[in-house]
């Protein structure tokens, strides 16, 4: 018996975050996971996959060999080509043209006769009749609904029922699968946790390059702070960069704080200390950067910190990790589940105590050894994308006996 599905990669159409990472990673897994062991059911079920890219339909393994063209640089994806040549985000043009989108989806994937449609983005660009499998990163929308722009909040409580009567909800933490069941009711029998992975690229070791790559933000190895993530409220980072203007003037200078990350959605209202923190070349903004710079400046950090107020997982943090980085992470969420037992704990919104754990990661950094390192890489290896795929595999098959 062939169980054939397809899975929604509108997220891998642009610049790559969170989402557009994590599909893409589970997609590529997933072949790789396919051709390893073709049969996974109980009764050898084969799983046959394409993928929806908001224009067409087609095979997995062509869709896998267009994006390692594009992670070469070989290609580029439309939404690439749109804000490189005409200026336009490939996110604003999906939103306005929601309806072509949903027309599309029925076309397309309507005639191909699927068993299951996996919502890579939360939800199907429309019902179509079939079994549909959400992917729930988060339920920040239901829980911070004013950390968000009031057309998705009302977009996401229209959606609702749809993963509410889903035979199968993933998700990647089971903080999130905790929120899913508390905010929309669905049981817990019905969620499966697939944990995000790390790409082995992160576990590489210094390399020769690093120094240059990190001399063009005039940086040094070992002498800077890192946060990584969208520069928007939810983040945190405005407590962030609060507690590190606290500092003593010289460790500021000692140790500057680099931010990277583009700008998301709401006003940031940075303290007003920060024009001059910057000025002073103590706070760095980098905008957004390429997975290869990504993982120099992982390296080089003498500190990590994440103080996000909410998320689904905290991709970066066990990146991080994989670089063998300290990290220091928000207390009390789904960043716990993602610092694997190696970071530093702090409550997101106690100003003080982050500036504690900056003084902290400054005065361990001269004491750093490759055995803690070590520890962390190891940590950070127990999540890996392959076991991911096996997961949402298992979960294809569950949905399409019902």
């Amino acid at each position: 018996m062939v169980v054939s599905v397809c899975v929604d990669v509108t997220p891998v159409r642009s610049r790559l975050t969170g989402i557009g990472h994590y599909t893409l990673e589970v997609v590529k897994a997933l072949l790789d996971v396919s051709r390893s062991d073709p049969s996974r059911g109980t009764n050898n079920e084969e799983v046959r996959i394409d993928v929806f890219d908001g224009f067409r339909v087609r095979p997995i393994e062509m869709f896998v060999s267009f994006s390692q063209e594009r992670e070469s640089g070989y290609a580029q994806y439309w939404g690439d080509r749109l804000e490189k040549h005409v200026g336009i985000h490939a996110r604003a043009v999906f939103e306005r043209y929601g309806g072509a989108l949903a027309r599309r989806y029925h076309g397309r994937v309507g005639r191909g006769g699927y068993d299951v449609f996996h919502a890579m983005n939360f939800f199907a660009p429309a019902p179509l009749g079939r079994v549909t499998i959400p992917e729930i990163y988060d339920m920040s929308v239901l829980r911070h609904p004013t950390l968000h722009p009031a057309e998705r909040v009302r977009w996401f409580n229209s959606r609702l029922a749809s993963i509410a009567s889903a035979p199968r909800v993933l998700t990647i933490s089971q903080f999130s699968a905790h929120e899913i069941t508390d905010l929309v009711g669905v049981p817990a029998e019905r969620i499966r946790v697939a944990y995000p992975g790390v790409d082995t690229r992160f576990f590489e070791r210094a390399r020769v390059d690093d120094e240059a790559a990190l001399s063009r933000f005039g940086l040094t190895k070992g002498r800077y702070a890192l946060s990584v993530s969208t520069l928007e409220p939810r983040k945190n980072l405005r407590t962030l960069v609060d507690a590190y203007g606290r500092l003593p003037a010289e460790r500021r200078a000692a140790m500057p704080l680099v931010l990277v990350g583009g700008s998301g959605w709401g006003e940031m209202n940075w303290p007003a200390a920060t024009e001059a923190l910057v000025r002073d070349g103590q706070i760095r903004f980098t905008g957004y950067v390429d997975d290869g710079v990504l993982r120099t400046l992982y390296r080089g950090a003498a500190g990590f910190f994440y103080p996000s107020i909410y998320e689904g997982y905290g991709m970066p943090v066990t990146e991080a990790l994989a670089c063998g980085a300290q990290v220091v992470v928000a207390s009390g969420g789904a960043p716990e589940e993602a610092a694997l037992g190696q970071g530093l704990l702090v409550d997101p919104l106690d100003t003080p105590a982050w500036t504690r754990a900056f003084e902290q990661v400054i005065d361990e950094a001269a004491s750093e050894t490759e055995a803690r390192r070590d520890a962390r890489r190891a940590a950070a290896a127990t999540r890996n994308w392959q076991e991911t795929a096996r997961i949402t595999r298992d979960v294809y098959l569950e949905a399409a006996a019902f």
